[in-house]
């Protein structure tokens, strides 16, 4: 593998030093909306967590617009410093993530107790449509498991999509004979999926099967990816996804498969490894602004 310090050196055959062009700047998260910016002002609430409260709600927004939601299952979070100590936001459990707003964040501790009651939320526990905001337990139990026993994870996504779901039924699970799948070579891990409850014994054992890695294959249940944050996580599921949908594409399909080169299949690897994280925020961002939502719609 070439490095950083060597490229200038490199012989003509070999590749030189990856260059990022130009980027241009992260929008601004908008202002706090009540009672977020009385909080802010009081320093119970810190500007990371707003900023990832804004960003987190603007990801579950994209999910439901790339059809990656599974009503009722798939679980988002993510973890920021706060004033006191991390925080973890995830969405109040019956809320469609296309709905999703800053105030539909459920602000928990390491422990899994709320901090603070749903914005908006009504002395008999409903929200003003109707949906009584809770939480989903069984897998909030795993996430907080997982942020447990990885200080560097920041993020937690788990999708079941049809694609998901199709390569987790498969015995070799996902293949890296195409250049998306290639780049995840070596970070993926499996775990036999035991029920739809994740009690402390099985989440014990995700945790041991994760390892350090960042994608876990559930078995006959779909996939879990981890990040140091809300980016680089939704990097990962991007490129998970787009490798799942070509792997079933390509079953459907006569003929066997043309297999990646080893030097291909680890220039992928490369590639997805050293990749200049300001590029990886700045496609999420473009992933919102090309599914057509931005950063203020999710104030409400």
């Amino acid at each position: 593998m070439n490095s950083p310090a060597n490229g200038p050196q490199a012989s003509p055959g070999s590749r030189g030093p990856r260059l990022s062009p130009p980027l241009p700047k992260r929008p601004l998260p908008p202002a706090p909306t009540p009672p977020f910016a009385a909080l802010l002002s009081a320093g119970q609430i810190t500007a990371q967590e707003w900023i990832g409260r804004v960003r987190l709600a603007a990801a579950c927004r994209l999910m439901a617009k790339l059809c990656w939601e599974e009503p009722l299952i798939t679980q988002v979070t993510l973890r920021v410093p706060g004033s006191h100590g991390p925080v973890i936001f995830v969405p109040a459990f019956g809320v469609p993530l296309s709905d999703v707003s800053v105030s539909d964040l459920v602000r928990i501790g390491p422990d899994g107790h709320a901090l603070e009651p749903l914005h908006g939320e009504r002395p008999d526990g409903e929200r003003p449509d109707g949906l009584t905001p809770s939480i989903d337990v069984a897998g909030l139990r795993l996430h907080l498991a997982l942020y447990a026993a990885r200080p560097d994870v920041h993020c937690v996504l788990r999708i079941h999509t049809p694609a998901a779901l199709a390569v987790a039924c498969q015995g070799e699970g996902l293949r890296i004979d195409n250049a998306w799948g290639a780049q995840l070579a070596g970070r993926i891990a499996s775990h036999d999926f035991g029920g739809l409850d994740f009690e402390d014994a099985e989440c014990a054992e995700v945790v041991k099967d994760l390892g350090s890695r960042e994608v876990l294959i559930l078995r006959s249940y779909g996939f879990l990816v981890v990040g140091t944050g809300l980016e680089s996580a939704w990097h990962t599921l991007s490129v998970l996804e787009h490798s799942l949908e070509a792997q079933v594409a390509t079953e459907s399909m006569s003929g066997a498969n043309e297999p990646l080169t080893p030097t291909m299949a680890r220039r992928c690897a490369e590639t997805f490894l050293t990749l200049d994280p300001r590029v990886v925020e700045m496609s999420f961002d473009r992933a919102l602004g090309g599914a057509g939502i931005r950063l203020p719609d999710v104030l409400g």
